[in-house]
């Protein structure tokens, strides 16, 4: 019985050696732990740099702490190695070590992976090797950004306007305000960023024309910022001056120039007169044109009066039967011609031989019938109360063609007696 229990002891003690052993060999081993921003880092994991401007650098520090027993030794020199299709878009900082490219238990360190683009791209991405004596297998992170590169617009109207370019307002009346607006856009895949509000300096412009508000000096990819600029005139003159957007990069400050001008000029006064000299003006231009309708209508009778004129005087005598009873009219005729009776008459014996001299006489006859008609229709003044009214409706002219026409007979049954 005695025996039996010391055999035990004795498998319970070499157990508990076995136990020790082991667990203190376990504890022995160095334990590499990573952080990122006080947050555990474990092998694997992905390292995300986001967007960064082309130029521009981006960087993350990780931090490295031996949580073993032994010493974390760093089996490749460099200690981080870095590799990838892109890996030259990323740069190590090697950590600090202790002599013999170790760290001692409960010891810590730091490297830093800073993200420096070249190309615009969204995926550039590489490796990150730690090898230690902790594993056989090597720590391992992965690291990616994208390469971004924003893009200034300076627009007006949607119109996009190069750097010197002018700006004008126009004509401004003194003491009144012009405004316009102009986008600061940003046509990038990265962020804009302006390193101070824009600024108008320089010229009698900057007395008289002033921004409105501020932008936005942090401009996302496709964004944009609206500008308000006011120009008040104090004087009537032209005015000019600049306008400067400053814009940030790995390069250095940017500046985007633009040329502000406007004219101010005098507020126009208005002659209460105008009004009066305008309704004065419509009132002539009425009183001409009923003028102007008068003449044409005084015109149209004219010719009228012309075309009854002009009329053949022997339709006339066609027309117009003489009154037998018609006086004489003594008083109105040449002091040459004799009285005719009109109950005189010449009848011409168709046997008489003289017969072709009155053919002769008929012809000379009508000729000067003519004659003395065109004559009469000049010298001849007719005393209205010789003229009998004509029964056939053609009115005064006729009436006076009428009395020229029987004078003219009276003057040719004269010569004919003769």
């Amino acid at each position: 019985m005695h025996r039996t229990v010391k055999n035990s002891l004795r498998k319970a003690l070499t157990l508990a050696a076995t136990l020790a052993a082991t667990t203190g060999a376990a504890w022995a081993q160095p334990q590499m732990v990573a952080t990122l921003d006080g947050a555990d880092l474990p092998s694997f994991s992905q390292v995300n740099f986001d967007e960064v401007n082309l130029g521009e650098t981006r960087q993350l520090v990780i931090v490295l702490r031996n949580q073993g027993s032994q010493d974390l030794e760093f089996l490749e020199t460099p200690a981080v190695q870095l590799s990838g299709a892109f890996a030259e878009q990323f740069v190590v900082i090697q950590p600090a070590l202790e002599v013999g490219s170790k760290l001692s238990p409960n010891a810590s360190t730091a490297f830093a992976v800073r993200f420096e683009p070249t190309v615009e791209f969204a995926n550039l991405n590489a490796n990150v090797f730690i090898f230690t004596n902790e594993q056989a297998a090597p720590f391992r992170l992965s690291v990616r950004g994208s390469g971004t590169a924003p893009e200034l617009e300076v627009l007006q109207d949607n119109d996009l306007l190069a750097a010197e370019d002018q700006v004008d307002f126009g004509e401004v009346t003194v003491g009144e305000t012009a405004t316009l607006t102009l986008d600061i856009k940003n046509a990038g895949s990265g962020p804009l960023a302006l390193s101070q509000q824009p600024e108008i300096a320089g010229g009698l412009g900057e007395l008289v024309m002033s921004i409105e508000g501020s932008v936005d000096t942090q401009i996302e990819a496709g964004e944009s910022s609206p500008l308000t600029v006011k120009f008040t005139p104090s004087d009537a003159r032209p005015y000019a001056t600049n306008l400067f957007i400053h814009t940030q990069s790995a390069d250095g400050n940017q500046i985007f120039r633009l040329n502000l001008t406007g004219t101010g000029v005098e507020a126009e006064i208005e002659d209460p007169g105008d009004d009066e000299n305008d309704e004065q003006d419509d009132n002539q231009n009425q009183d001409d044109d009923q003028n102007e309708d008068d003449d044409q209508d005084q015109e149209d009778d004219d010719n009228n009066d012309d075309d009854n004129n002009n009329e053949d005087p022997d339709d006339v005598e066609d027309d117009v039967i003489a009154d037998p009873n018609l006086p004489t009219g003594n008083d109105d005729i040449d002091e040459n011609d004799e009285q005719v009776d009109p109950n005189d008459a010449y009848v011409a014996d168709p046997n008489d031989g003289y017969q072709g001299d009155l053919d002769d006489d008929q012809q000379d006859d009508d000729q000067q019938v003519e004659t003395d008609h065109e004559a009469d229709q000049v010298d001849i003044e007719i005393d209205p109360d010789l003229v009998t009214p004509l029964t056939c409706g053609f009115g005064a002219g006729f009436a006076s063609l009428a009395s020229m026409a029987s004078l003219g007979g009276l003057s040719r049954r004269k010569r004919r007696i003769n």
